[in-house]
């Protein structure tokens, strides 16, 4: 019995020896069970740690590993590719771990990316896996080494929103165009100029057609819409087929048109409004009218009257689809085609998924059985099916959002078309173009985008996927865009377009990637050729131009589509790769110049067919043109990127035109004496694919950073020790001018602070903090983060910042600053009360009228309150410059919608002028955004009809932006007007400072055209040529607001030749900005004192040309804020506070040598 027994018990005691031998050899240990000195089974947790409940950590770092000798050999040539060192190793450390670190630190040093822990291959006991693992070539190591490095930027960490207009959170799809597009335009923007984009003119989805419907329901009469007649509903069922049709199943024909002719046996009429057909036959109208009528600028889209006839009557969907199912899925699709169209793509693909999970609801995503339905059933069930799975994925990709349905599931098979084999091969090819879409949604943009050794695979795969049927396309729907003379269809241009977009949807991850390096490092270089980085962004590239050629050639047709937004979106992707293609690596790509020509003709013939899309993606590719015209300016001088708009020196197209496409000895052969404008065939696709192993990764090299401070003293050095530089006018005035030094009358105290104020604006990267911290302080609630409460922080801000540009917080503050600026000689100050409204930031709020009025009055009333201590504090000659924003949010919003000027803002404004008027003191309005604009020329104009009297000095001045095409026509009219009315004319002539804001197809082309526009003015106007100028206008005044020496030293020089000749029609005034420009500001005073010692002028009877200083008053906190909204407004002004530095540098040298006894004064 004892051996019996014993015999099970020495079998467990040998199987537990042999079971912790095997654990003695665990590849590891946790820290516990290392720390105790006690077997661990390796596994997690392990034994001893569950036993114990206790927390079971193991430490990778010193975990043992066995690694084929493949493995080591191509670590050994990673390393010997690094040609030199990044640091030494500690001493003590194991070779191979000190082999592992100087590559990882190498990588993390040369890349500025964050190196995860390394994967270690598993150990491989087995002596065929040892050879396996030999035989590998060392792709797969390298590529578990390297493809840890690089993520999808664009899906890589959390969503990312953008404000609309409304300040509503939206957000940035990952695959979609229109957000790629935002991406990039926001980054360039906040990276010139140093501050968020401004909502303003930017299409926002849903933003630029109007239903004129609410989304309610009510039962309506079918009477209230007006139906076509029979002929013309025909015509336009035949356009949806020709533009809708060949892509889409928006109805069954058969069944379809058998309604038609109940319909019109009925004389035209529906008994049933919630009849499903009519409903259906109601959206096919509004399409079809949408594709052939020619609107002009409304905001209704043709067709709207229909559309929204249908949506009104159309039954819930949770009755329509047990009475037709399919019919109720088709009309879903049509409805959802529409407002896709209209850019309402949050409703469409609400819309289209509705479609989606009815389909799923009926089974006909699956194999449809013939024994069940008859086969004209069947054959509908399939088209409808692939409609709705094909619209899904389009809309899901522009919304850039995840797919909601699995592939896996999907056993529909494609319908027959009755023998038709073009359509049976056009839909094949659309649906395998939809399914890469989806697995491009799935991988390079889902989940495996996020994990950085999937990401590459899944770009390898997406390629090679689009390689497979990529000789389909070029066989069965061939295009030839050469040869103008050619026929085009238009279903193969689309596959052929759909194709491309694929081809950059996959691609333009890593071009993205590229571009946050460019923006990181602010200058171009070029694209090194090793891992096949190169050659992937030319597929990208080529993808893009074939796109706008096809287009072009589509125009060339009149096939191009002005509703369908498709074509819009080919458009609207490849412009922006081309553009921050070249703003990457311009040696990428290489055309004759005309590319752009053909991007702007297709948008032009889009708009001119009434697509208001067009016109709002034409204008932000004109806005995203500019901005890396600045971003070039960067490169070339960090200090000069924000100088007054409209750079004309550099364009991101003009430089397209020098593209080369020099391809280093090292480019792979795959693409080798390829140009970008040739189609690629599979083989060459697949080649690229295969050669992406991104085993160095050195296109990824990070720049280094300087130190801040290191930056500023170097800066300072360089100009004070820099030779002295031109003086700053650039023409040679025929006024003489005084030897003596024009900024002899500012204090030194003046002088340091403009300079260490200029040295920090006019840096690009300390800007960028210093506007950070700027934003900050004025827009906490915090205590201490708030100067006016915040002692030690006044300490700081107030001399520094603030009483470089402000006037002062009390009254005896402001009276002393007026006192020394007029002790300089200026003849007085603009004072501006700072408060204003943010017109983006105004909501429609449901209020009660009488809440709306009493706010009103409150606000207004606060309003007159500020802007008359405001003229309290100034005196006669002296501007109240006043925002009409300033008034509140009704205000705003009433200058928003146009309105007449409310009765309570009048009466303030009689008030204010009245004081004016009293103290001899004017007002100018200031311009604003042009949403904005023309409410406020009608009320100004409507203020200078009731304050200006003829025979005296206008009181009140508008503004006009010479930027605007329309200024000289305007300021005509204004002209006429005072003539024909009787009253004054008052001119603030200014540039414009809100071309990031306003409309661009409204400003001038170039910065030279906006110069020409600014001097024709002012020389028309001094000399009395300007047209509606005359001897009427003999009390009208001109005032001059800006910084361009220039145009400033031009207007001073036709009013001395005017007054030689003792003819001056108009007296002249300038203005700056306190703080800016004093260079320029002092220097047109010593030459107004020079006129009046100008022996030539004694005898003539002329007002010397005044100069002002414009400034806000406030707590520091409220000045802050207003010069944080005058700068995200006007990028150009610290741009132009470098234009001085050379002559302040030059003038504090002077009293330098003075003091030192060097010079006599």
């Amino acid at each position: 019995m004892d051996s019996s027994s014993g015999s099970p018990r020495r079998e467990a005691n040998v199987s537990r020896r042999q079971r912790h031998r095997v654990r003695k050899r665990a590849p590891n240990a946790c820290n516990r069970c290392r720390q105790q000195k006690i077997r661990c089974t390796g596994a997690q947790p392990c034994e001893q740690c569950n036993k114990r409940n206790l927390i079971c950590c193991f430490d990778d770092q010193q975990r043992k590993v066995l690694v084929s000798k493949g493995f080591l050999d191509n670590l050994e040539k990673l390393a010997n590719c690094r040609s030199s060192s990044v640091g030494p190793v500690p001493e003590g450390t194991p070779p191979e771990q000190a082999h592992l670190q100087s590559i990882e630190s190498r990588v993390q040093v040369e890349r500025g990316l964050t190196v995860q822990d390394l994967p270690t291959p598993v150990a491989a006991p087995s002596a065929n896996s040892e050879e396996d693992s030999q035989s590998n070539t060392g792709q797969d190591a390298l590529s578990l080494l390297e493809t840890r490095l690089l993520t999808n930027p664009l899906v890589s960490g959390g969503p990312v929103y953008t404000a609309d207009l409304r300040g509503r959170p939206s957000y940035l799809g990952t695959s979609s165009n229109w957000s790629f597009g935002r991406r990039i335009l926001t980054m360039v923007h906040e990276k010139v100029f140093g501050g968020p984009l401004p909502p303003t003119s930017l299409l926002f989805e849903g933003s630029a057609y109007d239903l004129g419907w609410d989304g309610c329901r009510t039962s309506i009469s079918i009477d209230d819409v007006l139906l076509p007649t029979t002929d013309f509903a025909l015509f336009l069922i035949n356009a949806v087929k020709f533009h809708c049709g060949q892509l889409f199943h928006v109805f069954d024909e058969k069944v379809f048109m058998q309604g038609f002719g109940t319909f019109q046996q009925q004389g035209g009429k529906c008994q049933d409004p919630s009849n499903l057909w009519f409903v259906h036959y109601l959206l096919v109208l509004a399409l079809g009218k949408a594709f052939i009528v020619r609107v002009g600028k409304q905001r209704q889209p043709p067709g709207a009257d229909l559309f929204v006839q249908a949506m009104k009557i159309l039954p819930d969907i949770t009755f329509t689809t047990s009475s037709d199912p399919l019919q109720t899925i088709e009309v879903l699709c049509c409805a959802a085609i529409y407002l896709q169209c209209l850019d309402m793509r949050k409703a469409a693909y609400n819309i289209i998924g509705q479609a989606k999970r009815a389909a799923v609801v009926e089974g006909i995503h699956a194999n449809v059985q013939d024994g069940h339905h008859p086969p004209s059933f069947i054959e509908r069930c399939r088209e409808i099916w692939w409609t709705v799975y094909v619209l899904d994925c389009h809309m899901s990709s522009l919304m850039g959002v995840p797919l909601s349905i699995s592939e896996q599931d999907i056993t529909a098979q494609l319908p027959s078309f009755d023998g038709s084999i073009q359509k049976s091969l056009a839909l094949g090819f659309h649906v395998k173009l939809a399914k890469i879409t989806a697995q491009i949604l799935h991988t390079v943009y889902g989940k495996e985008g996020r994990m950085d050794d999937h990401f590459l695979k899944s770009m390898k795969v997406a390629l090679k996927n689009l390689a497979d049927i990529n000789d389909e396309r070029m066989v069965a729907f061939p295009v030839d865009v050469k040869h103008s003379s050619s026929s085009l269809s238009r279903l193969s241009a689309y596959l052929h377009l759909f194709h491309h977009q694929c081809i950059m949807l996959t691609t333009r991850p890593l071009l993205f990637s590229f571009w946050q390096k460019r923006l990181q490092s602010l200058t171009q270089f070029r694209v090194r050729s090793s891992g096949g980085a190169r050659n992937l962004l030319r597929m990208c590239i080529a993808s893009a131009h074939q796109s706008v050629e096809l287009l072009a050639a589509l125009q060339a047709h009149n096939l191009l589509e002005s509703f369908i937004p498709f074509d819009l979106e080919s458009t609207w992707s490849s412009a922006v790769i081309l553009l921050i293609t070249n703003a990457v690596d311009p040696s990428l790509y290489k055309h004759d110049g005309t590319l752009l020509d053909s991007i702007h003709s297709v948008f032009d013939e889009m708009i001119a067919k009434g697509n208001l899309l067009a016109s709002f993606r034409k204008a932000e590719l004109r806005q995203l043109d500019l901005s890396l015209k600045r971003l070039a300016a960067m490169a070339v001088d960090p200090g000069n990127a924000t100088s007054e708009g409209f750079d004309s020196g550099y364009s991101g197209w003009d430089t397209l035109t020098h593209m080369g496409t020099q391809i280093s000895q090292g480019d792979t052969e795959p693409l080798q004496g390829w140009n970008c404008e040739g189609a690629l065939s599979s083989e060459q696709l697949v080649a690229v694919a295969d050669s992406l192993d991104f085993s160095c990764l050195d296109w990824l090299q990070a720049g280094s950073m300087e130190d801040l401070s290191s930056r500023v003293s170097n800066r300072a050095l360089e100009l004070v020790l820099a030779s002295p530089k031109d003086n700053a006018f650039t023409e040679q005035s025929q006024l003489p001018i005084a030897q003596r030094s024009a900024l002899e009358r500012l204090s030194t105290t003046s002088i340091v602070r403009s300079l260490v104020l200029s040295t920090f604006l006019t840096s690009p990267t300390l800007f960028r903090y210093g506007f950070a911290l700027m934003r900050k302080i004025a827009d906490s609630s915090s205590p201490l983060l708030n100067p006016d409460k915040n002692f030690m922080l006044k300490m700081l801000v107030k001399p520094l910042i603030y009483d470089q540009f402000c006037a002062g917080t009390t009254q005896s503050e402001i009276s002393k600053t007026h006192s020394q600026i007029k002790a300089l000689g200026f003849s007085g100050v603009a004072l501006c009360y700072g408060k204003e409204t943010v017109a983006s930031a105004c909501k429609d709020i449901d209020e009660s009228p009488l809440a709306v009025e009493k706010r009103m009055k409150v606000e207004i009333e606060e309003w007159k309150h500020g802007n008359l201590e405001t003229l309290s504090m100034i005196g006669e000659g002296d501007y109240l410059a006043m925002k009409l924003t300033g008034g509140g949010q009704d205000i705003t919003n009433a200058l928003l919608n146009g309105h007449n000027i409310p009765d309570s803002f009048l009466a303030a404004m009689d008030e204010l002028a009245r004081v004016a008027a009293d103290q001899h003191s004017r007002i100018w309005v200031d311009a604003e955004q042009q949403v904005l604009q023309p409410a406020i020329d009608k009320w100004t104009l409507e203020f200078m009809r009731r304050y200006n009297n003829k025979d005296r000095t206008p009181l009140v001045y508008n503004t006009v932006q010479a930027y605007l095409k329309e200024s000289r026509h305007k300021l005509e009219h204004q002209l006429r007007l005072a003539e024909t009315e009787g009253w004054s004319l008052g001119v603030k002539l200014v540039r414009g400072a809100y071309i990031q804001n306003d409309i661009r197809e409204r400003i001038h082309a170039t910065k030279q055209d906006t110069d020409d526009s600014y001097n024709k003015i002012v020389r028309d106007l001094i000399n009395g040529g300007f047209p509606g100028f005359s001897s009427a206008h003999k009390n009208f005044r001109l005032l001059l607001a800006g910084h361009n020496p220039q145009s400033a030293n031009q207007a001073m020089d036709l009013f001395y030749q005017q007054a030689r000749q003792g003819n001056t029609p108009v007296s002249l005034e300038f203005a700056q900005l306190q703080g800016m420009a004093d260079d320029l500001g002092c220097g047109l005073l010593q030459r107004g004192e020079n006129m009046k010692e100008d022996p030539r002028l004694q005898s003539s009877n002329f007002e010397i040309p005044r100069v002002y200083k414009c400034l806000t008053w406030g707590s520091i906190q409220e000045c802050m804020q207003y010069l944080v909204r005058r700068a995200v407004e006007n990028h150009g002004a610290t741009g132009r506070m470098r234009d001085g530095m050379s002559a302040m540098v030059k003038e504090l040298r002077r009293r330098v040598r003075v003091q030192l006894g060097l010079r006599s004064s």
